[in-house]
């Protein structure tokens, strides 16, 4: 009786926590709603590639005079190919580009010579009498071959009709900017391109901010920061040698971190600075953009008094400093002839 009354109570007590049945949904609709949201994540993701291009470029052609390389030449069109898409966003991908055989246009860079003259949808068959490769890759190297010559000559298929366009190439100081998963409030300059956080572009609601932020990293490339951070770090490096050599410890690299990071907050304040003479220059308003660190500091209040890290300065400090060079940018501007 009492091994019946156990197995009652087991019963019960796993009837108890059995997890409710979940309702069986059509296929049709589960296949129907993964095609819509997927369209919809594709165009998202599209449309916030094309905001950063076409705040970028203007600060690209501002940025001419301060190059550290020769310009180079730019078009401002995104290629694409079925092939660059995960199978199972694929289906999404051809109603959004024309069913997007070969080689297509994906966007172009608003104020670039590509711009409503090439359109997405757009079939590339031949760049400068050559054929298009068989990858968006081949197909990219083949274009960047041709920006060498004055005129870029692309044969392609929009709508079922052969079409001919001609384009002038422009030459800008450049850096490829690639936008990254992390919901971190940060963006980052690597020398030779930069890359910006889902959570930071969000965060830059208006367009002059995100360009404030896309001017500061063009910046620390333009000034050559990166490379002037890692000399700092090799020198460290040695002192670290030096110290290990002469007391047979291995040093932890405390003094390379520390030299990496030598005068890091001079160059933070350097490129704030560089970047607002670059959004002036490129043409976008300026006044009220102090404003942005005292955003900044509501999402990070440690920024408040002790930097985001040991290497940025508060955003006090920034707010202020930037305030003083926005009253002498627009002072000189309006003294000015």
């Amino acid at each position: 009786m009492c091994r019946q009354f156990i197995l009652l109570s087991l019963s019960l007590i796993l009837l108890g926590c059995a997890s409710p049945q979940q309702q069986a949904l059509p296929k049709e609709s589960v296949l129907e709603e993964q095609r819509l949201q997927t369209k919809k994540m594709l165009r998202v993701r599209m449309e916030r590639r094309q905001r950063v291009a076409n705040l970028a470029l203007p600060l690209f052609l501002a940025a001419k005079r301060y190059c550290p390389r020769e310009p180079a030449p730019y078009l401002g069109v995104q290629l694409h190919s079925l092939k660059d898409y995960p199978l199972n966003q694929q289906d999404a991908v051809k109603e959004m580009y024309n069913s997007l055989e070969g080689i297509g246009v994906q966007t172009t860079t608003r104020g670039a010579p590509a711009h409503n003259r090439l359109l997405p949808g757009d079939q590339l068959l031949r760049i400068n009498q050559h054929p298009v490769g068989s990858t968006t890759p081949k197909t990219q190297r083949l274009l960047n071959q041709a920006l060498s010559s004055d005129t870029v000559t692309i044969e392609l298929l929009r709508n079922g009709k052969k079409k001919t366009v001609q384009l002038a190439p422009i030459q800008v100081c450049r850096y490829r900017i690639s936008i990254s998963s992390g919901q971190a409030l940060n963006a980052y300059a690597y020398g030779q391109s930069i890359s910006i956080t889902q959570g930071m572009l969000r965060f830059a609601e208006e367009d002059n901010q995100l360009a404030l932020i896309l001017a500061h990293e063009i910046a620390h490339n333009l000034s050559r920061h990166t490379y002037k951070k890692l000399k700092n770090g090799l020198l460290g490096g040695v002192v670290d040698l030096v110290v290990s050599a002469s007391t047979g410890i291995v040093s932890p690299g405390f003094a390379a971190g520390v030299a990496a990071h030598f005068n890091s907050q001079s160059l933070e304040v350097e490129a704030d600075l560089m970047g607002l003479q670059l959004m002036h220059e490129a043409g976008y308003p300026i006044k009220g953009l102090e404003e942005f660190w005292r955003r900044l500091a509501i999402e990070q209040p440690s920024s408040i008094w002790h930097g985001q890290q040991a290497s940025h300065p508060t955003t006090v400090e920034r707010y202020l400093l930037m305030k003083q060079a926005i009253e002498k940018i627009t002072l000189e501007a309006s003294a000015a002839p």
